[in-house]
């Protein structure tokens, strides 16, 4: 809106007014009918310029309001036009959370069309949902992060779900006949008729856990959107790689994940009689590779990238 061509409009009509009707004063008589269809347009066209007017001063006032408030960020309050109807930054985003949750706050409309399931649309029913894009970003820098989350095999269920159940191959064992689920392979020669055998599968059913993390920001953070994105970023995903990792190795079931310590997939081994407890030293390191290669036997050679990062260094020769 162009106030200023506004006023100077203003100005003009009521100066073409003021000598229409000077004019019939000054004749004492009344106005023309195509004066007073004139002086109408003026009337009207001149109520309209004032409710514009009001409307950029309202405006005014609000925005003269909204650089005292507490969580405000002008950057923020500006969208590109290419991501209209989204948030531009998680740090922006999570001040529109921060607005919805103070009282007298408003809810940004982005914050309801971010969520994809039932209660993440109200901050008062459970939060509101990360954008889609943002909490990708998140996930894919903690498996960045964490030592041994990234080597996982990963799994996508559907926004409704909360689970997914596939079959897999039922192996509990490593000796001939019962690898892969019990597949059998001979030499050409080692048996005269090859032993007929079917690979044995389970069910195997994932259920979604929630990692909740909280993080107080203060209110000067509150007003940086690109400090605030940066500090809650760094944060979730450095912790939260690391919850990650200690569950796939202590994680105890039942609300957490089931980690390796606590799960039938467990191997122990027993340390070689001569090796002194506690000790790692290059004397012992031969005994200590004796050892790891028993522990490491059951393990598929195709899983040895996978496996890399959870082998101790005092077993490297």
């Amino acid at each position: 809106m162009d106030e200023r061509r506004l006023w100077n409009e203003r100005a003009t009509l009521l100066a073409e007014s003021k000598t229409r009707l000077q004019s019939a004063v000054d004749d004492d008589r009344d106005l023309a009918d195509d004066e007073q269809v004139r002086e109408d347009e003026i009337t009207a066209r001149i109520s309209e310029i004032d409710r514009r007017l009001q409307l950029a001063a309202q405006a005014r006032e609000r925005d003269r309001q909204l650089d005292d408030h507490p969580t405000f960020d002008r950057e923020a309050s500006q969208p590109p036009e290419s991501r209209r109807g989204q948030f531009g930054s998680l740090g922006e985003q999570l001040q529109a959370v921060v607005r919805a949750g103070t009282s007298g706050g408003v809810v940004d409309q982005r914050l309801v069309a971010a969520a994809s399931g039932a209660n993440e649309t109200s901050g008062a029913e459970g939060g509101f949902a990360v954008q889609t894009d943002f909490a990708s970003e998140l996930i894919r820098n903690v498996h960045e992060t964490g030592v041994l989350v990234g080597k996982t095999r990963q799994r996508t269920v559907s926004s409704g779900a909360n689970s997914v159940e596939f079959n897999a191959i039922d192996e509990t064992s490593r000796a001939d006949g019962s690898r892969l689920g019990g597949i059998s392979v001979h030499w050409d020669g080692e048996v005269t008729t090859g032993t007929p055998s079917q690979e044995k599968r389970r069910k195997v059913r994932l259920e979604l856990k929630k990692l909740i993390g909280v993080y107080y920001a203060t209110d000067d953070l509150l007003r940086d959107t690109t400090a605030l994105q940066q500090e809650v970023s760094d944060w979730f995903e450095e912790e939260f790689g690391f919850r990650f990792d200690d569950a796939i190795v202590n994680g105890q079931g039942g609300i957490t994940p089931l980690g390796v310590l606590q799960s039938a997939a467990l191997v122990t081994v027993a340390k070689e009689s001569e090796q002194a407890a506690g000790r790692s030293s290059p004397r012992t390191s031969s005994r200590c590779t004796r050892g790891c290669g028993r522990a490491a036997s059951p393990t598929p050679s195709g899983s040895s990238t996978r496996t890399a990062g959870r082998s101790s260094s005092s077993c490297t020769t």
